[in-house]
């Protein structure tokens, strides 16, 4: 973990990444004690560009640029090569393009271009509604065009697909892991503020976790629910230290958007206006394989959703306190932010701990052995209680038929999630993370 932690993060051990950014973004002596003390543990973690305060300029874990138009087109390009320079994931929304496609393809290369040091590169997200005259051409882009690789992709739904449309997808899914589903009728829908000005919500983050406005941002950190501090019972966690917890994140990820350094005058003003954030969880799994409850099992689900409404009650909660101190966003008198919960997927910061699920993901291994249905339903329990969305991958092993794909789908719009990514293991030649006899 040092090696990765020296090269990743730029510094000698934990202790140090810890203090750098505790002392970095803290406000008085006594915030920095309360950020140093939950990070040291383990217990919260922000994202991986707050990681770099006290070493380069703070910048926005992720960026939404909205709907691309060919009038548009060559200055989001420019900008966009901007945010990939400092380490940004950007979404986008390619419906209002003539060629969806070929804009995507020269977005690819793009940021293929960008070289950075230490860093690896930010992924994106590309969203195209359903109803475009171009949508078979890009359901199939993947097939057509492997080296789209830093590109997630995704078809956003309003109405239910017809079943050619559902059958295509699925089995390009099947094939290459993408297109995702997004439910953008759902996206409009996020916590106790809505900025009605603001352009609409057409598209999400790379991975999913976090609708936004057109060139909002947003800084991400995750609640470790497998942390030895969340309780003296190792197996269960104390409601208020979990309480305490939430609050200080909720403080540290406000407290970075004023440190924050934005590429454009509009991102700057709407990100301050709106000063979003997104906590969440991670250790989900471990938590439970302490607790000796089934990852498939109701008991799980339940437990889902109580932390699920607790934590975003918590968050509310020092949000609100926030607003008197410092005074509220622009679209509320109570709350500091716009929304302030949401679920990453983790995949740098799991790295720094012992865990071997990513935020509520089971070990790559156990998470093909399960049915879809369970995927699905924990995604939707976790979603019961979160301002924003949560990012969640349904694995399924190699054997599964491009059917079963149809049969998540529609199963996913019948919950109230906010998206869909299917992964079927061996659909991509490269994937990350393989089935092995010895990783359970």
């Amino acid at each position: 973990m040092q090696n990765y932690i020296k090269e990743r993060y730029l510094c000698t051990d934990y202790a140090e990444l810890a203090q750098r950014v505790s002392q970095t973004c803290a406000r008085s002596e006594d915030e920095r004690l309360l950020y140093e003390e939950l990070i040291l543990s383990k217990t919260f973690i922000p994202a991986g560009n707050t990681l770099l305060a006290g070493v380069s300029e703070l910048r926005a874990n992720c960026c939404v640029l909205g709907r691309l138009t060919d009038a548009n087109f060559e200055a989001m390009l420019a900008l966009s090569r901007e945010l990939w320079q400092q380490r940004t994931g950007i979404g986008y929304d390619l419906t209002g393009l003539a060629d969806p496609v070929g804009a995507l393809l020269k977005l690819s290369a793009a940021n293929d271009a960008i070289e950075l040091d230490h860093r690896p590169k930010r992924g994106n997200m590309a969203v195209l509604e359903a109803s475009h005259p171009q949508i078979v051409k890009f359901v199939q882009c993947k097939s057509d065009y492997a080296h789209i690789y830093n590109f997630n992709i995704s078809v956003a739904v309003r109405e239910e697909l017809d079943d050619d449309l559902l059958n295509f997808i699925a089995a390009h899914a099947w094939q290459t892991g993408d297109p995702g589903l997004v439910f953008l009728t759902r996206a409009e829908h996020y916590g106790p503020v809505h900025a009605d000005d603001l352009q609409p919500i057409v598209t999400c983050v790379p991975c999913g976790e976090q609708f936004m406005h057109a060139y909002e941002t947003c800084n991400l950190g995750s609640i470790n629910l497998n942390s030895d501090w969340l309780g003296k019972d190792p197996s269960t966690i104390d409601y208020d230290r979990l309480r305490c917890a939430v609050h200080t994140a909720i403080t540290l990820l406000d407290r970075v958007v004023d440190l924050l350094v934005f590429p454009s005058d509009e991102i700057k003003r709407v990100s301050l206006a709106a000063r979003r954030v997104g906590l969440g969880v991670m250790g989900w799994a471990d938590y439970l394989h302490r607790q000796h409850i089934p990852y498939d099992s109701p008991a799980a689900l339940t437990l889902a959703r109580e932390l699920s409404t607790v934590i975003t009650r918590y968050a509310e909660e020092r949000s609100r306190e926030l607003a008197t101190q410092y005074g509220p966003c622009a679209y509320s008198h109570d709350y500091r932010n716009l929304s302030m919960t949401c679920i990453a997927p983790t995949g740098g910061i799991t790295g720094l701990t012992d865990n071997k699920g990513y935020a509520i993901e089971p070990c790559f291994n156990e998470a093909v052995l399960h049915d879809y249905h369970v995927h699905i339903d924990m995604q939707a329990a976790w979603q019961s209680g979160m301002h924003n969305a949560v990012s969640k991958t349904v694995n399924l092993p190699t054997s599964a038929t491009v059917q079963t794909i149809i049969d998540a789908y529609r199963y996913a719009r019948q919950l109230d999630v906010k998206g869909i990514t299917i992964y079927r293991d061996g659909s991509k030649d490269q994937q990350p993370m393989s089935l092995c006899s010895n990783c359970v």
